[in-house]
């Protein structure tokens, strides 16, 4: 399963049916506007969080 997120399309699900991995996408200049991630939390450079 791919969450991606774009600037002009915020944050949605790629990939749904793929149950072997888990992987979040950022694309675009994300870290300037960090609130546009709503229910994902950053932890560093190599983990976030998000809701189910």
């Amino acid at each position: 399963m791919m969450i991606e997120y774009l600037p002009e399309r915020g944050v949605q699900m790629a990939e749904p049916f793929d149950f072997c991995g888990f992987k979040l996408v950022l694309k675009g200049p994300y870290a300037a506007k960090p609130s546009d991630l709503k229910g994902i939390t950053l932890v560093d450079h190599d983990n976030a969080l998000m809701p189910i």
